[in-house]
């Protein structure tokens, strides 16, 4: 008696996805509360720098954490509704490229 299996291997690593929402609601509801970036694999980056602007091009927000998110608060205040563009740049662990994104956000309450 015999049997086949096929296994099918994926290479995690190239097929990683790093992309942002286009929007969040800062409210406190527990749901969307934070904008952050959100990837499809858990290698993690060597390097890493998220910043979002607002419309008049001032930086609202900046990390080198990709772990963390905008919570809505600029100059320790609620920022206004609106959209604000975003800017990321960064190196996954393994695979040693640079790579960007940019894109706009928009803010409700």
């Amino acid at each position: 008696m015999s049997d086949t299996i096929a296994v099918a291997i994926e290479d995690c690593i190239s097929n990683c996805v790093v992309l942002a929402p286009t929007g969040f609601s800062p409210d406190q509801s527990g749901m969307n509360d934070l904008f952050r970036v959100v990837t499809t694999c858990n290698e993690g980056f060597s390097a890493f720098y998220f910043a979002i602007y607002n419309r008049w091009g001032e930086l609202v927000y900046t990390t080198n954490d990709w772990r963390e998110g905008w919570d809505g608060i600029y100059k320790e205040t609620p920022a206004e509704i609106g959209t604000y563009t975003y800017y990321l740049e960064y190196t996954k662990e393994l695979s040693n490229q640079k790579e960007f994104l940019q894109g706009n956000i928009t803010l409700i309450r």
